[in-house]
């Protein structure tokens, strides 16, 4: 029943954008915004509530520790970027998407890269990201993503694996342009959008850009 209202709200959205701005009616544009939206909706308001003096979720590790595992919108001022690589069947593909404090869309995207390594695709996921962050000309920046070996890369914990490396070189130099960024692995169901924006990529084939804000 969420997904059917998602999908009558984004009709809803286009419709008004026809009547009102004229805009060329894109089926498929209709579809994605919807799924988009789920995906966000999911993320945020599907985990338990907290009240607002209630510390941030940790994830804890003890067998009989109940794990509360979601995305958290950075403080204000600050813009948060997931990341993601996808690999499949069809090939491998890139997405990101950045946030801000109160979890608006400021800029998703997602490039499709054929046949590469899921490494690779994580980390042109993640420089990809950094490149759309800077021409928004904010300097705070938080930065997740689940895969390990990429975030310890860049924080040169471990040595670059090759097929990255000239990656790798990018994305700090890219950092280096921001006031402390922050950079942690987050488990995938803390990442959850950015994947689906990595499979959507390998999907489609092609190269797709979501700049328009999802509010309720």
């Amino acid at each position: 029943m969420s997904r059917i209202v998602v999908l009558l709200w984004s009709i809803h959205k286009h419709r008004n954008s026809l009547i009102f701005q004229n805009a060329v009616p894109n089926p498929t544009y209709t579809l994605i915004r919807a799924k988009l939206a789920w995906a966000e909706w999911k993320q945020q308001c599907c985990s338990p509530f907290l009240p607002p003096s209630f510390p941030k979720p940790q994830l804890l590790y003890s067998p009989t520790s109940t794990q509360i595992i979601r995305w958290i919108p950075p403080p204000d001022g600050v813009l948060k970027l997931n990341f993601d690589g996808r690999l499949l069947i069809a090939g491998a593909a890139a997405g990101y998407i950045l946030r801000d404090a109160s979890g608006r869309l400021i800029i998703a995207a997602t490039r499709f890269l054929h046949d590469v390594s899921i490494l690779v695709a994580e980390a042109v996921a993640l420089r990809d990201g950094l490149q759309a962050t800077i021409d928004t000309g904010l300097p705070h920046l938080q930065i997740e993503g689940d895969n390990r070996i990429v975030i310890q890369a860049v924080k040169g914990e471990i040595r670059t694996p090759w097929r990255t490396h000239i990656l790798v070189q990018d994305i700090r130099n890219v950092l280096s342009r921001f006031m402390s960024p922050s950079i942690q692995h987050v488990f995938r169901e803390g990442n959850m959008t950015a994947n689906w924006i990595a499979k959507l990529g390998v999907l489609l084939k092609t190269d797709t850009i979501f700049t328009l804000c999802i509010t309720s």
